[in-house]
């Protein structure tokens, strides 16, 4: 049973240390844009 729709929360960010902690159906575009005002980016597979 999949249950990653459900475990779609950003549970952690650590600027500092360039950190952040994630459920396992977190989507790329989500992860970016919590980071954004932190000027940070998580790049797409195959785009790093």
């Amino acid at each position: 049973m999949d249950h990653s729709k459900y475990l779609d929360h950003i549970l952690n960010i650590d600027p500092k240390n360039k950190r952040i902690t994630v459920q396992s159906g977190v989507i790329n575009d989500d992860v970016n844009e919590a980071l954004e005002p932190y000027n940070l980016v998580f790049p797409r597979p195959g785009h790093a």
